[in-house]
């Protein structure tokens, strides 16, 4: 939830690659007939708008890594070539998300059909909301969720996954990130040799 109260997810885009979604009609539709499919009331907030709301303030932004030279930034920002469809906004940090580790499984649809989804690593994630967390322009609200959710990402990485945060899998992300690590692991919670489903 947002400082107001809303839900919100974000999406994250990696511009470099194509995005691949099962659904039909993406590149005549993009993101926000993709929202539409789900919830009617969806429009983007303003004209070239990164982020769109529904009626019940549920908000959906799609965000992008920053390009190393903002001046030469020539990645596409849009899903799509509609000028109505949202466009990704350039956020510090996420070039760190999109070249960190990933973590594939099965899960099963209503239909019962499988589902194969990949996720940014916990461990990364975790790391990188806790530098989030320290920004000094960062407000304090939203300072403080960060780091809630950098400790709930790496409580569920080392104890529930066992994916240790000194762990070779994490040795391309910067030392200065790494360094959150230890702060984030909570040693009340019991280490256990099995997962506890």
């Amino acid at each position: 939830m947002d400082t107001k109260g809303r839900h919100r997810n974000d999406l994250l885009y990696d511009a470099r690659r194509h995005i691949s979604l099962a659904v039909a009609g993406l590149a005549t539709e993009g993101l926000i007939g993709l929202l539409k499919k789900v919830d009617t009331s969806f429009a983007p907030l303003r004209p070239k708008a990164f982020r769109a709301a529904n009626r019940d303030g549920y908000l959906v932004d799609l965000i992008r890594p920053e390009a190393k030279d903002v001046f030469r930034d020539r990645l596409p920002s849009a899903l799509s070539n509609l000028s109505e469809d949202l466009e990704g906004v350039a956020i510090f940090g996420l070039a760190w998300l999109i070249n960190s580790p990933k973590l594939e499984a099965i899960a099963i649809d209503e239909r019962g059909y499988p589902v194969r989804l990949v996720a940014i690593d916990p461990r990364a994630f975790a790391l990188h909301k806790a530098c989030v967390s320290r920004r000094e322009d960062r407000e304090a609200l939203r300072a403080a969720r960060d780091l809630e959710q950098a400790k709930a990402a790496a409580t569920i990485a080392v104890n529930y996954l066992r994916r240790p945060f000194d762990s070779p899998e994490l040795s391309a992300l910067p030392n200065a990130l790494r360094a959150f690590a230890p702060q984030l692991i909570d040693t009340d919670v019991p280490q256990t040799s099995e997962p506890n489903w």
